[in-house]
């Protein structure tokens, strides 16, 4: 890595609570566990434009923990995760289907031991067993931390043993935003109800999506969220997909009223924001208290198309941006302004994100990565020393 970071090498879509850092003053066992401050939201005008910048936001955030010589064993792709107040982080393998919380300690180097160890993240009939959440982003608002899936139908694939390509499948479970709170016993519960219909609110506000979203692949130009960050009450969305026509900008949305939604109200969904982003689209979203700021990593956006004399019967769509970036973005109504490129030693792809008054703490995606010769790391057992997602860390930009 370069001299601005490092990597930390670590060990159905499971949320994991994994103990990442010893604090110099770490919460005793048993201690309840409380949330960071509710945030106060950023003014908006009446017409939905941006009124106010990202310094509206309130101060609260993540207790000062050292993420630089963590790992983060037992997962491959931690794609969506947040820093409790005793340092443990609670995150999300968007590739697993036990849709279970997990628990690792501080400093421990074996695969997590589920939490609860008879339950279920969501009840029973809220999602389909067999199908992962495909969990993409994660915020703290309140004394609540939301949850949002990709929102995507199944990827577009070249079946060589059929002779054909994939056809378009919606997939139900990964059309959800919820939210869990911490109990008072320490443990997670669910709050209010799943909300499924925010796709359909969102690609309103994009042109040619509306009435096609449903039969559109999601690495083909269809939707997929990867980005959730908090404004006040409200929440920011990040797209990685589709991007807009014809300059590329990534789209953002913003939620007025998640804890509505989940009460069974209708959503307020404002914007789009269009975001220069070098035309890659959003991986990681997060809002930053000590900076005052939201810190976007942008990332290529998976754009392919058929092509019968591709090895894999696909090729990429060129001009969809290139390699990973970070981004700092300091107001609704402004652009955001790159901060730096980031590596893509030994293929790392940057995308989940974690700020700190210290720094950023970056998560690869490494379900496909292979390890000493053996299998791709979402194929390992659990309990395999080579069964980790890499990290990165960004000295306080």
């Amino acid at each position: 890595m370069n001299r601005s970071g490092r990597e930390c090498r670590p060990r159905g879509t499971w949320l994991w609570l994994v103990g990442l850092c010893a604090c110099s003053q770490g919460a005793p066992q048993g201690q309840t566990l409380s949330p960071p401050a509710a945030a106060p939201a950023s003014r908006m005008s009446a017409a939905g434009a941006p009124g106010a910048s990202a310094a509206a936001v309130g101060s609260a955030g993540p207790a000062p923990c050292d993420l630089r010589r963590d790992v983060l064993p037992g997962l491959c792709n931690v794609s969506a995760m947040v820093l409790l107040p005793d340092c443990r982080l609670l995150a999300a393998d968007d590739e697993d289907r036990s849709h279970r919380l997990f628990a690792i300690a501080p400093g421990a180097a074996r695969a997590p031991a589920p939490v609860p160890a008879g339950g279920r993240l969501l009840a029973s009939g809220a999602v389909l067993d067999d199908e992962e959440l495909d969990l993409e982003g994660a915020a703290w608002v309140g004394d609540r931390i939301y949850w949002i899936g990709s929102h995507g139908n199944n990827k577009l694939e070249w079946k060589k043993g059929k002779g054909e390509y994939s056809a378009v499948k919606e997939k139900p479970n990964r059309h959800i935003l919820f939210a869990i709170a911490l109990s008072a016993d320490g443990g997670i519960e669910p709050v209010g109800t799943p909300y499924r219909d925010l796709a359909r609110e969102l690609v309103k506000g994009i042109p040619g999506l509306a009435s096609t979203y449903k039969a559109v692949h999601s690495n083909a130009g269809g939707l997929n969220i990867e980005g959730l960050a908090a404004d006040g009450e409200a929440l920011l969305i990040g797209l990685r997909s589709p991007v807009s026509d014809p300059d590329r900008r990534a789209y953002v949305f913003r939620l007025e009223n998640p804890a509505e939604v989940l009460g069974g109200r209708p959503a307020r969904v404002g914007g789009p924001f269009l975001l220069d982003l070098g035309k890659r689209g959003v991986r990681s979203l997060e809002w930053s208290p000590s900076a005052r700021a939201w810190f976007i990593v942008a990332g290529p956006v998976t754009h392919m198309r058929a092509d019968p004399g591709a090895k894999d019967g696909l090729s990429q769509v060129p001009g969809y941006g290139e390699g990973a970036a970070l981004y700092r973005w300091e107001s609704l109504d402004k652009q955001p302004v790159l901060v730096k490129e980031i590596a893509d030693a030994k293929g790392f792809q940057a995308e989940g994100l974690i700020a700190t008054p210290a720094g950023l703490f970056v998560t690869s995606d490494d379900d496909e990565q292979k390890r000493g010769g053996k299998k791709k790391c979402e194929n390992l057992p659990a309990d395999d020393p080579d069964r980790y997602t890499r990290s990165l860390w960004i000295e306080g930009p």
